[in-house]
């Protein structure tokens, strides 16, 4: 569905099922130009233990404070990439969600 390159090594690779968009598996290699070097080495660690699930948002700083307020446990803080922002969180069980906001969506400054 999507092929893009961010750089030397960096691409985000996203598949689905022909005629349906609302959900993609990504297919990403941890890198630590995107990630930071202890980033990629957490990413690489959790390959073949699951995967993350990646949530779209229009306005991530906002939902981000909510689920602050409602004590979610965030790993990163919203951060900005080459195709937008993004922030981890996590749930109860230790499971990882990403949080997406790419520049196109609507809040975007």
């Amino acid at each position: 569905y999507a092929d893009t390159t961010f750089g030397p090594g960096a691409r985000w690779l996203t598949v689905t099922l022909p005629g349906q968009q609302e959900l993609e598996v990504v297919l990403q290699k941890p890198n630590p130009l995107l990630h930071g070097e202890e980033g990629a080495k957490r990413l690489e660690s959790r390959i073949g233990q699951g995967t993350t699930t990646v949530l779209y948002t229009d306005d991530l700083r906002a939902d981000i404070e909510v689920l602050r307020q409602k004590a979610v446990n965030i790993i990163s803080e919203p951060s900005e990439m080459p195709w937008g922002r993004s922030a981890l969180i996590t749930d109860l069980y230790g499971n990882v969600y990403t949080l997406v906001q790419p520049h196109d969506h609507p809040s975007e400054p």
